[in-house]
């Protein structure tokens, strides 16, 4: 992955280790369930915070 700037870049510094399944399954589990009945439109990006420091992911757009 490279950043903006262009440099490589390694997801793994920021939380100093790889996502696992169980914390993408859980974020699905909950868009799944009656407790996000009320979500809709919305774009989840589960990044260990990598959004707030880089940005969006080159194709995703922000509204409002």
């Amino acid at each position: 992955m490279r950043s903006s700037g262009g440099e490589m870049v390694n997801y793994k510094k920021l939380f100093g280790r790889w996502g696992q399944p169980p914390e993408v399954g859980s974020a699905v589990a909950f868009l799944a369930s009656d407790a996000a009945s009320y979500i809709s439109g919305s774009t989840l990006l589960i990044d260990a915070g990598w959004t707030a420091i880089d940005g969006p992911p080159t194709g995703l757009t922000q509204v409002g």
